[in-house]
């Protein structure tokens, strides 16, 4: 079996770092990093890409915030009479 690529949210809770949710697709990783930040906290999103069997390389972990937060001001635009939340609007 072949692990698979996915992403995974991490937020600040009192000051460690914690998941904000389970491993998944890139939407479920926005939604996780959207309602974190609508709490107050800080967060961070990133993409997981594990080693594969019999590869030589190794696994890869980037920063996708910033993919994050375009989609989710995407998904704001996209939506009339929502206003952007005060976090996503300082980013913009």
């Amino acid at each position: 079996m072949n692990p698979t690529p996915h992403y995974v949210t991490y937020a600040l809770y009192d000051g460690a770092l914690g998941h904000a949710c389970d491993p998944t697709d890139f939407d479920g990783a926005c939604d996780a990093y959207a309602e974190r930040r609508d709490e107050g906290q800080e967060a961070c999103v990133f993409l997981i890409e594990p080693r594969q069997p019999r590869d030589t390389d190794c696994g890869i972990c980037i920063d996708v915030t910033a993919d994050a937060e375009e989609r989710i001001r995407n998904r704001y635009r996209q939506k009339r009479g929502y206003q952007m939340p005060a976090w996503l609007r300082e980013v913009a």
